[in-house]
């Protein structure tokens, strides 16, 4: 009896076409403009093989747009990059780095001798630093844009925001170089432990919040993120320690009231938000919403919380009715009122219906959208 392998040429077949297209879609990728720059307008073999003047053509384009900077120093290279504030013209030289870079590695793979002594020629050897200091500028551009957009992104942004970047072009003795080491290190930890305050606070409808956070905004979108000399550095230090011992006393006060309500963020919320009515009602003279204690506000607002999650633990989906679930924390309100011998109007009781609402509504629909 004899025995052997079966093999499955099928499928070795459909596996080296489906390695190869991939492998030809990338080299191919050299030829997209878009991409990597126009370094001769034909196909990339074709360019190589057949006519090679066409990439050394693509090349000298590229250089052309580089003329006015120093290709063969990276740290002049890099503070006359950090000079231009024009995106565009910063997109453009990164459109000439990399077709210049495609370039020298299709010529490596694909051309002969000749060719190759040619492109060497035309070598650029810090080219990956000075590619990376272009990108690091657009980048600088992009986060000072983002901190001019509108509130409605704000949200997003300060997820982002982490990964934020100083850039710091110090020039000085060698002391001064060694503090300014470590001095940037220390500014990027300042700077995310004041994100993560913003990011991770529980309320940020609060006003004091929100004038933190604008003042915050507004700093660094006039000062952007470019570190001169230490006194740049002291500068931006102090501003981020501030914003932050700001936001920390923030978070000591939510969390004081938050243990009123056992852990209960909703509820720490609406209680603000009736604090933040009253005040100004006083202003114009008029009573305040349910009482003008805390405490009174605690007792008021923990038999709603405790009757409505009675119900939403045993019926969920109540919640996924808008006017029943309504209505039921108004029946809720009016019965704590009346238990607690409080007297409101109508509208207070509105106000106070909308602000529990709308609490239990986006904690519902931040829970179950991904659902």
């Amino acid at each position: 009896m004899r025995y052997g392998y079966v093999v499955d040429f099928a499928n070795i077949k459909d596996n080296f076409d489906a390695t190869n297209q991939a492998y030809l879609h990338e080299l191919n990728r050299f030829n997209n403009p878009e991409e990597t720059g126009d370094i001769g307008g034909k196909n990339l073999i074709e360019s190589v093989i057949e006519d090679p003047q066409a990439l050394l053509n693509g090349v000298y384009k590229a250089r052309q747009v580089l003329f006015n900077f120093d290709l063969n120093n990276a740290e002049i290279f890099s503070t006359q990059i950090s000079s231009i504030d024009d995106k565009d013209h910063l997109i453009e030289i990164r459109k000439s780095l990399l077709s210049i870079r495609e370039a020298f590695n299709i010529a490596r793979t694909f051309g002969d001798d000749e060719l190759k002594t040619q492109m060497e020629q035309l070598n650029i050897e810090k080219l990956p630093v000075m590619l990376s200091e272009v990108e690091h500028a657009i980048s600088n551009i992009n986060q000072k844009e983002a901190f001019s957009t509108s509130d409605e992104t704000r949200h997003i942004i300060n997820e982002a925001m982490l990964d934020i970047e100083f850039k710091f072009r110090l020039k000085g003795t060698p002391e001064e170089m060694k503090i300014a080491t470590g001095a940037e290190q220390e500014l990027k930890e300042k700077w995310q432990r004041t994100i993560q305050a913003f990011t991770t606070n529980i309320d940020q409808d609060d006003p004091t919040y929100i004038t933190l956070r604008e003042a915050f905004m507004q700093r660094f979108r006039e000062h952007g993120f470019i570190i001169d000399d230490l006194a740049d550095y002291d500068s931006e230090a102090k501003a981020l320690d501030d914003i932050y011992e700001k936001l920390l006393v923030l978070k000591k006060q939510n969390n004081a009231l938050r243990t009123k309500y056992n852990g209960d963020v909703k509820f720490v919320r609406v209680h603000k938000r009736i604090k933040e009515e009253n005040a100004s009602r006083h202003q114009e003279g008029k009573s305040d919403i349910v009482a003008p204690y805390d405490e009174q506000i605690v007792i008021f607002l923990s038999n709603i919380k405790n009757s409505i999650d009675d119900k939403v633990y045993d019926k969920s989906d109540i919640l996924k009715k808008d006017a029943y679930f309504e209505k039921t924390v108004m029946t809720q309100i009016t019965s704590s009122l009346n238990k607690l011998n409080f007297s409101t109007d109508h509208n207070d009781r509105l106000f106070i219906q909308r602000q529990i609402s709308r609490q239990y509504m986006n904690q519902y629909n931040d829970t179950y959208a991904a659902v």
